[in-house]
């Protein structure tokens, strides 16, 4: 066998041994997403003292500002996991039952969770809906 045949069979090897099936990027998906429900669930069983001494006032993992609320008024949050745009990836969506609050979808390129609104704050005064067609509608108000 000659030396060019021979590194070209361990580089498709090397290639394909290190493709993600389909089946282990759902199972990782699936398990980044269960941990971002554990956050939240864990989240909700501190103080408001001891969820900005845990995650920052302003925190990129989660809406500390609607988790705030929520233990400060009493409160539940529901969430689900669905792909809203039809490309394929279900994203993970938290809601106070009016509104989204937060949500999530996962990259199958780096295997990472991205938050969709790291820089804004959903909850109180700013509202993501999920219309009929899909597409979503940002609402905001001032006083």
């Amino acid at each position: 066998m000659s030396a060019l045949i021979l590194v070209g069979v361990i580089v498709m090897i090397f290639l394909f041994s290190n493709k993600k099936t389909d089946e282990e990027k759902s199972k990782t998906m699936v398990e980044e997403y269960n941990s971002i429900i554990e956050n939240y669930n864990y989240a909700m069983g501190l103080t408001v003292d001891e969820l900005e001494n845990c995650y920052g006032s302003d925190s990129t993992e989660l809406n500390v500002s609607f988790l705030r609320d929520l233990i400060s008024y009493g409160g539940t949050f529901v969430y689900a996991i669905k792909d809203i745009n039809n490309d394929g990836i279900d994203e993970l969506i938290f809601s106070d039952k009016d509104s989204i609050v937060d949500m999530y979808t996962f990259d199958t390129e780096t295997l990472k969770t991205i938050r969709f609104f790291e820089d804004e704050e959903l909850g109180y005064r700013t509202r993501l809906h999920i219309l009929s067609d899909g597409n979503l509608m940002l609402e905001g108000s001032s006083s």
